[in-house]
């Protein structure tokens, strides 16, 4: 039975179909001390809820039907199903004609997903310019949203639907009972997601003087979780729940883990040309050649997030709505020299036996680390007291070294291990600004 926002529902009128929740509190505390004229301590705690997640009308109450079904029209090779100047006529539109309903659900009152954040900080100034900070950062995520299978068939021989705990044939919907398929897979939103994180974070800074600025940071970290993103760009390949009534197993690294993470950025000042140490009487061919130049970069050093392995085809026979089958590990999976080819030791991996699943845990792999440098040089010609030209050369990713793709995820298939793609090349651009 679908009871809408509105209609009576367990003795008594539901305003919503979600309750308001009104208990969340936020507090933030920060701390400061000076230990010393050039040594000072930082830390802080706060709380921070989140939202009821938007991921598409498909996902939400809204792709319930009568709001969202799909209807089917046929035609034979002589007969079309309708004409689009005529459209279909209305009476083949009606829900009692829908196939193949698909059913959302959330929990009536969810505990809203939130995360726990602190620090601690030590910042210590030494020399005329140079500012030093090494400290520690944490964060805990409870009730984090999950979407999985919530009508699921366990692993075992027989039909799908006949193995799923919930068989109902038919729908009540307001004043209607409709004969439906077989309810089969129902897309269940659950707030019972976890997540952690811990790291170690120190960075080098020399405020910008002399012509001269400079930014060093490194993170040492570890993320653990055990729920997967809605969209991709929040998920890592093959992400998905092997067997949603054991989540436990679910614990790993999580999609946005990055162990170690190296950034250094800085700008140059050229010290001659107008207004600068040296050659600030320089004018006409030397100073337009010569004088104004600027230089800057950004490099980084970045370890591979990790990714998900599964396996072709249905072997265990379970529900497949954000079920992933996983395969067995049968070998040590860095074995042997990572090339294109083969990223990882495929022989490390089989198919589970008919009607299991497999014991490969949860984000057991991770993509190689990437480098990148971009670079930049900056000349400004001064055509006055108060205007002046600026150009820029601007290379992207400067080096070209080729940040390499994920790997094929999925055993059974052709491109299992073997990398196909990269991420964007290099990329030069050249710009003119006018200043006054």
């Amino acid at each position: 039975r679908l009871i809408l926002a509105g209609q009576e529902g367990t003795g008594r009128m539901r305003r919503a179909t979600i309750a308001t929740d009104t208990n969340n509190v936020m507090p933030r505390l920060g701390l400061a001390y000076q230990l010393t004229a050039k040594t000072v301590i930082r830390t802080g705690y706060g709380i921070f809820y989140g939202y009821m997640e938007p991921s598409g009308d498909a996902e939400f109450l809204i792709g319930n039907p009568p709001f969202a079904y799909m209807v089917q029209q046929t035609s034979t090779p002589t007969q079309p199903a309708f004409l689009f100047f005529q459209g279909p006529k209305p009476e083949s539109l009606t829900l009692e004609r829908a196939t193949g309903l698909t059913f959302s659900g959330y929990e009536r009152r969810p505990p809203q997903p939130y995360a726990q954040q602190w620090n601690f900080n030590l910042q210590r100034q030494f020399g005329k310019d140079w500012l030093w900070e090494v400290g520690y950062a944490g964060a805990r995520g409870v009730h984090l949203l999950i979407r999985l299978e919530g009508n699921y068939s366990p692993p075992g021989p027989g039909s799908l639907d006949a193995k799923r705990p919930v068989k109902a044939t038919t729908l009540a919907l307001r004043d209607k009972v409709l004969t439906v398929s077989p309810v089969g897979g129902v897309q269940w939103h659950k707030h019972s997601g976890n997540s952690t994180y811990h790291a170690l974070v120190t960075r080098l800074e020399r405020r910008f003087a002399g012509g001269v600025t400079l930014l060093a940071s490194y993170t040492f970290s570890k993320t653990l979780g055990d729920t997967c993103g809605f969209s991709a760009s929040g998920d890592s390949p093959s992400c998905g729940y092997q067997d949603p009534r054991n989540l436990r197993l679910e614990k790993g690294l999580d999609n946005q883990h990055v162990p170690h993470r190296f950034v250094v950025s800085g700008v140059w000042e050229l010290p001659w040309g107008r207004g600068r140490r040296l050659g600030s009487d320089w004018s006409g061919l030397t100073e337009a050649l010569f004088g104004g130049w600027a230089i800057g970069s950004i490099v980084s050093y970045v370890s591979g997030q990790p990714f998900n392995l599964a396996v072709a085809g249905n072997p265990a026979n379970v529900g497949t709505f954000g079920i992933v089958t996983r395969p067995d590990v049968v070998g040590d999976p860095w074995a042997g020299k990572r090339t294109v080819e083969r990223d990882f030791n495929t022989a490390a991996f089989a198919m589970p036996g008919q009607y299991r699943l497999g014991n490969a845990a949860r984000n057991l792999l991770w993509d190689r680390a990437e480098f990148n440098w971009d670079f930049a040089a900056l000349k400004e010609l001064w055509l006055g007291e108060r205007m002046r030209l600026q150009f820029r050369f601007e290379g992207f990713h400067f080096t070209n070294t080729p940040r390499f793709g994920t790997p094929g995820t999925t055993l059974g298939t052709a491109t299992f291990g073997r990398i196909t793609s990269a991420g964007t090349p290099r990329n030069l651009q050249f710009g003119l600004k006018f200043i006054f």
